[in-house]
């Protein structure tokens, strides 16, 4: 690279990346430590790096990167020509955007400001009870641990920062220090069901402002010889509800997202405190949503995991995503039509479908990298999703399994995909496609209606079970009594 062009590249990155996407027109908030896109919720800036990080769309980068996501028109196909217009585009109005050198971060630690909680009254327990679900047992055990508070109304409040009728009666889980019982930092779950205001959630969500870096809301069943993340206290709760007799020595932990920092900070605790007895965690299990962030999440950590110093063995990340088996039965049809007519396995197509988006209908591909796959591939930043005819794909990946069919009557899936991304990325979903195939020709799997993508929804879904079996049982019991008399 020539000295011009580095010494160029060098004055876009002295630019602040926030206060150039501001005088770009992006609506970039503030919201505590972090910088956000304000309609995009997982569009986050990190200020001190200089990078952006788009968490649902598992991309970042820097100012350089951000200017050709959002401001190159996508007819410049070539990488050399969209990183020159970004350059340029950057250096046209320098002299008005901040420079990096200017900015002074202060460290500020996190205040806990208890004075604005309370314990729980009947407007949180009705939420938790009415619109979660939870059961009372679980209710009762978060509020005397001091795991589940309720923010007071906003004209008792003192902290400024949460004087936002959005956080009126709103659930709080603090982040508790394990050791020292100390709060550093707060998960806001509101309480107020808005969907105009809210969107297709329905509630408010936030992060309180300053939290302890790398920490989260998380609970300690016992010894820390399990641990178990989850994108938030919701779905953590959620999964204590669905395996009260099975959780045992368990450290469930809150990333309130997809962090893989928070995961990391954990595991070393977990390890640093096992140690001393000469015991190591025995398993570290990523129980996100069954969604396409969730499943990129997955791929970016699947291959870590730490060495047992005292076995010499390595305990690797587990997934337990919910309901991953999970296939939606409108498809079943489908998958065993193309295969008996085309001589495929149905079982080997439903796997590309699975691995490429997720058994859905659009043409957004959910794994990490550059794959173009045959139901999906990745897209450009400002591309739209589409749907797409789903038996159409499945006729089509029946064609290209074919000429990757083994003697054995399984598949060569490194073939099928080789030319479709990056070498590593190929062996990758290759191996994940294996991988789902076997669990599907072992019938691991079950066609459903509907399938549940977080844990909150699996728990829901398993009390409207519960009622029906008590209503059939109801049924059956008054049917035998009038048949005795």
């Amino acid at each position: 690279m020539t000295e011009k062009k580095m010494s160029l590249i060098d004055r876009c990155k002295q630019m602040d990346i926030v206060d150039f996407a501001r005088n770009n027109g992006l609506a970039v908030v503030n919201k505590g430590r972090d910088y956000r896109l304000e309609d995009h919720d997982s569009f986050v800036f990190d200020r001190k790096k200089q990078r952006f990080y788009w968490n649902s769309q598992g991309i970042g980068g820097d100012i350089i990167e951000l200017t050709q996501l959002f401001f190159i028109d996508d007819s410049i196909q070539n990488p050399k020509q969209r990183f020159k217009a970004a350059l340029d585009y950057i250096l046209k109005d320098e002299s008005k955007v901040e420079r990096v050198e200017n900015l002074h971060f202060e460290t500020q630690e996190y205040k806990h400001h208890p004075m604005d909680y309370q314990p729980l009254t009947e407007k949180g327990r009705t939420y938790l009870k009415e619109q979660r679900k939870f059961p009372e047992w679980l209710i009762e055990y978060g509020d005397q641990q001091g795991l589940i508070l309720e923010m007071k109304p906003r004209s008792e409040r003192k902290n400024y920062i949460v004087k936002d009728d959005r956080l009126d009666y709103a659930i709080v889980f603090p982040w508790k220090d394990r050791h020292t019982d100390q709060v550093l930092g707060a998960t806001y779950q509101g309480t107020i069901i808005d969907y105009e205001r809210f969107g297709d959630r329905g509630t408010y969500k936030h992060i309180d402002i300053n939290p302890t870096p790398n920490h989260g809301f998380n609970v300690l069943l016992g010894s820390p010889k399990n641990l178990k993340f989850f994108e938030s206290p919701i779905d953590l709760l959620s999964y204590v509800a669905l395996n009260r007799e099975t959780v045992k020595d368990t450290w469930l932990i809150s990333m309130d997202g997809l962090k893989d920092a928070v995961v990391g900070h954990y595991v070393r605790e977990a390890v640093t405190e096992l140690a001393p007895k000469e015991e190591f965690p025995e398993s570290i299990e990523i129980c996100v949503d069954n969604d396409r962030a969730g499943h990129i999440f997955w791929d970016k950590v699947h291959r870590l995991g730490v060495s047992n110093p005292f076995t010499g063995k390595a305990v690797y990340f587990e997934p337990d995503l919910p309901n991953d088996w999970q296939v939606p039965r409108k498809y079943q049809t489908i998958y065993e039509e193309v295969g008996k007519e085309m001589n495929v396995a149905p079982e080997a197509i439903m796997a590309i479908h699975k691995i490429e988006n997720n058994l859905t209908e659009n043409n957004q591909i959910v794994s990490f990298g550059e794959i173009h796959g045959v139901f999906a591939q990745k897209l450009a930043p400002k591309e739209k999703v589409q749907t797409i005819d789903v038996k159409e794909k499945c006729i089509e990946a029946a064609q290209q399994l074919k000429s990757c069919e083994k003697s054995d009557g399984t598949y060569d899936f490194d073939r099928f995909y080789r030319g479709k991304g990056k070498i590593n990325e190929e062996i990758q979903i290759s191996l994940k496609a294996k991988h789902y195939f076997e669990g599907y020709k072992n019938h691991d799997h079950e066609f459903v209606s509907e399938v549940k993508k977080d844990w909150n929804d699996q728990w829901k879904h398993e009390i409207q079970q519960q009622e029906i079996r008590k209503q059939k049982r109801a049924m059956l019991f008054q049917q035998s009594r009038q048949q005795e008399r």
